[in-house]
């Protein structure tokens, strides 16, 4: 080319060098005088991992993470925290990853309605007292809320004045919970097929209702699919026998749930095999589209026509 030409690619070349030099060249970390940075000690464990939907900092959004694909984007030991930190149990070696999806894939926590409801700062008469339970369900499917079994699941309670809706912050007294069908018909603990209880109450057995509020938590143990995909509810009610005699507007029970041994896939958001496959078909051919169209502007029909002949023609060397 012209002499101009040539040196313009030199100069160009030049600056390429230099410049991938300097991202080559180690640089010291920036410090500021006043606050000169900590010394980390070689042994210093790293910090722990807590499970949200979008990691601060990180800009991450585990949402967008629950494909096939999640072990490709978080470490080993991160996806072990997260894990850890939610079941309060080590992940297994076998199935693990995909329980993790689960977890991922479950319906948010239920809103914490007592936080807009005014206070009532006196004792009130028990026959006003209205009690509500409500639980954070693992997911939905076709509809119904499901719980996984042996999964812990969280019980809020809370303690109410019927007739002005504020929370019953004097009243107290202590809680107990059980399990019933949907139709509020108890369950058979001897046939269920399990050797723990039907349900598991971890923690505090029976908590005290302290600031009109309590909390549970527990684990189901018995599968809808082993009682003819009956639907259950947990009853909360007090624990003294004669308290839940005299009052019966201080009982009440969940809303109605379906346990489950594992969250269904969700297909209807693409995360199965299948839609993926279908989804890259889908974008493959929106690209050989994008680049006939392309030929046909840049050579015309006829040419693009016969170019694609050509792609498409098996290798005569083969």
């Amino acid at each position: 080319g012209p002499p101009g030409f040539v040196a313009d690619r030199f100069a160009a070349g030049l600056a390429l060098s230099r410049a991938a030099t300097q991202l080559r060249t180690p640089r010291a970390p920036m410090t500021n005088e006043d606050a000169p940075l900590p010394e980390i000690p070689a042994d210093a464990a790293p910090p722990e991992v807590g499970l949200t939907k979008s990691m601060e900092g990180l800009d991450l959004d585990l949402t967008s993470l629950l494909g096939d694909d999640l072990d490709e984007h978080l470490s080993e030991e991160v996806l072990r925290s997260i894990f850890k930190e939610t079941t309060g149990e080590d992940m297994p070696s076998e199935g693990g990853l995909e329980e993790l999806r689960e977890i991922l894939n479950g319906a948010p926590p239920m809103a914490d309605r007592s936080a807009s409801m005014a206070k009532c700062e006196e004792v009130v008469d028990p026959k006003r007292l209205r009690l509500e339970a409500t639980i954070s369900t693992h997911g939905v499917d076709d509809g119904d809320q499901v719980v996984i079994k042996g999964r812990k699941i969280d019980v809020d309670v809370i303690l109410s004045v019927a007739d002005t809706d504020q929370v019953a912050v004097k009243n107290s007294f202590q809680v107990d919970i059980a399990i019933a069908y949907d139709s509020g018909l108890p369950v058979d603990e001897l046939a269920n097929t399990t050797d723990g209880p039907l349900i598991q109450v971890l923690g505090s057995k029976n908590p005290w209702i302290t600031h009109g509020k309590a909390k549970f938590e527990v684990k189901v143990n018995v599968l809808s699919s082993m009682r003819n995909m009956q639907k259950f509810k947990l009853l909360v009610f007090p624990l003294d026998e004669a308290t839940r005699a005299e009052h019966p507007n201080l009982s009440c029970a969940t809303q109605a749930l379906k346990t489950l041994s594992k969250m269904p896939r969700r297909k209807s958001l693409g995360t199965d095999a299948a839609s993926r496959a279908a989804k890259r078909e889908e974008e493959r051919k929106r690209l050989e589209e994008s680049q006939r169209s392309q030929l046909v502007a840049q050579l015309g029909q006829g040419a693009a026509d016969a170019m694609a002949a050509l792609g498409s023609a098996p290798d005569a060397s083969a």
